[in-house]
């Protein structure tokens, strides 16, 4: 599945795609939750709820991260802060998670594809 035929992610253009809806891309599968990592995450997840008049919830504030339920109740993004530190990566990110196939993101300003622990086999 291209992540850009995603009605939702057609119209994001930066952060990180990470997680389950990353490994289910991958195996064609379609998802409801989109999970995306970001420098900004509560500003960019304040715009994006006005973008998509999506109801805005912060779900840890300490580890800023931030949810975006949208209209049709069905949907919803998960909007956090790249973990690891203030000059983290997405790298250092994708580090923190727990199986390798939940390490891989891929970058939503220009679609590659970030494993750095073999995720995809």
């Amino acid at each position: 599945m291209n992540i850009k035929d995603d009605f939702i992610l057609s119209k994001i253009n930066e952060g990180y795609l990470v997680g389950g809806s990353v490994r289910d891309a991958l195996m064609g599968k379609s998802f409801i939750d989109r999970d995306i990592a970001i420098k900004g995450a509560e500003t960019f997840a304040k715009k994006l709820a006005e973008e998509f008049n999506a109801t805005f919830i912060v779900l840890d504030p300490e580890y800023k991260i931030y949810r975006l339920v949208l209209e049709d109740k069905i949907n919803y993004l998960d909007i956090s802060e790249i973990q690891g530190g203030i000059n983290a990566t997405i790298e250092d990110d994708l580090a923190r998670r727990d199986f390798a196939m939940n390490a891989i993101a891929i970058n939503l300003t220009n679609g590659e594809i970030i494993d750095p622990f073999n995720g995809k086999k």
